[in-house]
């Protein structure tokens, strides 16, 4: 089943460890889709996803 992408609201459930201010940048970012959340909620801050996600050749939104 594919779900939609998720209010901030919901989406902090899958960025708890994360601060406020960075998992609404997440937020922003990604646009609350379910999976992409489950992949930014690996990481401690904001700054290191986007750098290992979407700057290193193998991450997984690096196109």
């Amino acid at each position: 089943m594919l779900h939609g992408a998720l209010r901030f609201f919901d989406s902090r459930t899958f960025l708890l460890t994360i601060s406020f201010k960075d998992a609404l940048k997440i937020h922003l970012t990604i646009r609350g889709i379910p999976k992409y959340l489950l992949k930014a909620g690996d990481y401690a801050d904001y700054a290191s996803f986007v750098e290992c996600e979407f700057f290193n050749r193998y991450g997984y939104f690096y196109r």
